[in-house]
């Protein structure tokens, strides 16, 4: 998944090719900060200390973001 911040569509050409690879795009009116405290609430405030919710994080991650396809999407 995509997650934009700032409430503003990106263009036609972004959907489409997050379209093409698969890549879920979710619009927020938030900005990033605010965006961020709100995933880290619902998943709860990760310790490295916490092996098992840092796990489960990359697991979640793994089984359900297309890592590659954001970042060629992104162009990098």
């Amino acid at each position: 998944a995509l997650i934009l911040t700032g409430n503003l569509r990106p263009s036609e050409a972004v959907l489409g090719s997050a379209d093409e690879a698969g890549v879920v795009v979710v619009l927020v009116k938030g900005d990033t900060l605010s965006t961020i405290e709100r995933m880290e609430n619902l998943i709860g405030h990760a310790r490295i200390q916490q092996k098992t919710k840092i796990e489960t994080i990359v697991r979640l991650i793994e089984e359900n973001v297309d890592v590659d396809s954001i970042l060629d999407s992104a162009g990098l």
